[in-house]
């Protein structure tokens, strides 16, 4: 019994622990990174084949894919061999040289700062009806934007939407792509494997609805061109891994493709309508035009000599990469008005962001709670100090809501109907089954002392309780009780004759069968 007690005690105080540390959805340990470092290691490798003329032979090396600088970010070279130079525009890595050897080996460093702490909030105005000479070029269509008739009839339906506002307007195009389009995983693998496939039109996009990151920048500048934003592409490494695996060999496979916009009064925005945000630090910008990576040349080589193509390697690795500085991004409210629910999604970092605003909800009912479903769906712009509000008809009973972050994959857990909750940062759990309201869960640690208590002194008065029985049991020959002995005494009585011990009211001896009647005396 004593080791049943202990269980049940043990049992308690476990209870009492886990009630106790239960806590609301916490917010996200990680926020918006506002800065951010990253060290690109570059590699080539040319083995050389046969012979060559010393000081007239030469290998000439251009690497284009080189991280660049831009308004947002710096970049420092360290390189082994050549030099920065521009070409056409653009800087170029170069390395030209007449040291031949079997194996021709080329390196580099670039660390890259990547910092949006000086983004403006980007001004509420209507398209512009004329942009600048420097930027029409932007506007006009190309081989991978076509801004065909069908282009033009979907933005401008999207427009119609939006209203008249630029913001407004790029959220919306965002947010139709997301809703219509599907990222081409297939395609995607293929181009990792190094397949070359061509890269779809914006009409192409908008016909067939699958693609990868370049499609989804084609289509998105198609949109943009078609009523009058300046739009041109960029190309470079998104680096949306876990901190903890990010040492990663990025190859010109993986690169990354997204969109500048031009605005009035404003200037270049940067927009990814693949991943539906615009001035994430988790990119590195290294061309704005679709050109090979890199090129090589040998001259003057002695016949049979030269570089042997199927040895040539080529690798950028990632050696470094460092949060410098990150924001909360937003903070959420959830108010009770009247019959209405008001979600609001407020801006409280330094920066103008797009964000997936998606409710969803679980509803109990009858004792069960309903799986997951969409209440509303919105990619929505937001400046800083700005606020998204979405308003639902409030029902009767208990339900569970979610609010979500499409860029960061997050979701950050509202409770309905009582309970006013604000997360500063999102959630990066998937939804969960709703919890235990938070002021019965306040409750618990108490109410779970009190039955501790409770069972403590039950298993103690029920162990007092069997001791007697059992000190009874262990006894075998209980001693007769005083009672018991008068008694016997008072019915036995003494033969005269032989002794023996016989019923009082006896007439006879039972033992020798002497006549027990006492005899009358004579006078």
């Amino acid at each position: 019994m004593k080791k049943s007690a202990i269980v049940f005690i043990c049992l308690a105080l476990i209870a009492v622990l886990g009630f106790s540390t239960a806590t609301p959805v916490a917010a996200a340990e990680d926020g918006l990174p506002l800065t951010a470092r990253y060290t690109l290691r570059y590699r080539i490798e040319l083995p050389w084949e046969g012979q060559y003329y010393p000081g007239r032979t030469s290998i000439r090396v251009e690497i284009y894919d080189i991280p660049v600088q831009t308004a947002h970010q710096t970049v420092q070279a360290t390189l082994d061999q050549g030099s920065i130079q521009t070409i056409d525009g653009k800087d170029v890595w170069v390395v030209e040289t007449t040291d031949i050897y079997t194996r021709n080996i080329f390196t580099g460093t670039f660390v890259v700062t990547v910092d949006l702490s000086n983004t403006a909030a980007v001004p509420h105005q209507p398209l512009p009806a004329t942009v600048e000479e420097d930027v029409a070029q932007y506007l006009l269509p190309d081989e991978h934007v076509t801004v065909s008739a069908e282009v033009v009839n979907q933005a401008l339906q999207l427009v119609g939407e939006a209203g008249n506002d630029v913001p407004k307007i790029i959220a919306k195009f965002v947010d139709w792509i997301k809703k219509n389009v599907s990222y081409d995983e297939a395609k995607w693998a293929a181009r990792q494997s190094g397949v070359k496939i061509p890269d779809l039109t914006d009409n192409e996009m908008l016909s067939v609805r699958s693609g990868v990151c370049t499609d989804y920048a084609n289509l998105f500048m198609g949109f943009c061109r078609a009523v009058g934003i300046p739009a041109r592409s960029v190309l470079g490494y998104g680096l949306r891994n876990e901190k903890t695996d990010l040492r990663q060999e990025i190859q010109t496979t993986t690169s990354h493709a997204w969109v500048e916009i031009w605005i009035p009064d404003y200037g270049w925005l940067t927009v990814d309508p693949t991943w539906g945000d615009i001035g994430d630090v988790r990119k590195i910008v290294t061309a704005r035009t679709r050109e090979e990576s890199w090129h090589y040349w040998y001259r003057e080589a002695p016949p049979g000599s030269g570089v042997i193509e199927s040895g040539v390697t080529y690798s950028i690795v990632l050696t470094g990469w460092e949060v410098i500085n990150e924001v909360t991004p937003v903070a959420l409210a959830l108010e009770n008005a009247g019959n209405k629910l008001n979600f609001n999604v407020t801006n409280i970092s330094p920066i103008p962001f797009l964000d997936n605003v998606v409710v969803k909800k679980s509803l109990l009912q009858d004792g069960t709670w309903s799986t997951w479903f969409d209440v509303s769906s919105e990619i929505t712009f937001l400046n800083p100090q700005q606020t998204y509000t979405y308003s639902a008809d409030r029902e009767s009973g208990t339900g569970f809501y979610v609010w979500s972050r499409m860029a960061e994959n997050g979701l950050v857990n509202w409770e309905y109907p009582e309970v006013t909750t604000t997360y500063t940062t999102p959630q990066t759990t998937t939804p969960v089954e709703p919890t235990i309201p938070p002021e019965l869960t306040e409750m618990l640690p108490f109410v779970a002392v009190v039955i501790v208590i409770v069972a403590i002194a039950g298993a103690i008065r029920s162990a007092r309780g069997r001791r007697k029985p059992d000190r009874a049991t262990r006894s075998e020959k209980p001693e007769p009780e005083p009672a018991a002995e008068t008694k016997l005494a008072k019915v036995l009585a003494i033969c005269p004759k032989c002794g023996a011990q016989i019923p009082a009211d006896s007439k006879f001896c039972t033992e020798c069968g002497a006549n027990l009647k006492p005899r009358k005396r004579s006078s």
